[in-house]
């Protein structure tokens, strides 16, 4: 590991994984925007690789996770990550592992199933 990190691999690697992400984070902003802006309102950030969108006005987004997650999707309501009473209603999407094929069905999956919770 030594090596990894004094030979500038470590280096190199943590600029071409930003690259990746920024790109995967930049698609996920773009397609929320476009196939879901009426719905969820994303916050943007510079840092990390999850995403999060605030549901925009009175939409129960509870059931949205359980509904993709039969097509292989995983997402998380905001309310998974407080200790108390939620905040916020929104949605956490992770796209460190996800390619951006699986970004578009994710968003694809979650617009269907807004629109058969009769949101869209």
């Amino acid at each position: 590991m030594a090596e990894f990190i004094a030979g500038r691999h470590l280096r190199r690697h943590v600029q071409k994984m930003r690259a990746v992400y920024q790109k995967r984070q930049r698609f996920l902003l773009d397609a929320l925007n476009e196939h879901l802006g009426d719905l969820l309102v994303p916050m943007e950030s510079r840092y990390g690789m999850h995403l999060s969108a605030t549901a925009s006005g009175d939409v129960d987004l509870a059931a949205m996770p359980q509904a993709v997650r039969k097509e292989g999707i995983e997402l998380h309501t905001r309310s998974r990550y407080y200790l108390g009473t939620p905040v916020y209603n929104g949605i956490v999407f992770s796209y460190g592992t996800a390619t951006i094929p699986e970004l578009r069905k994710a968003i694809s999956s979650l617009g269907a199933a807004a629109r058969r919770a009769g949101y869209g």
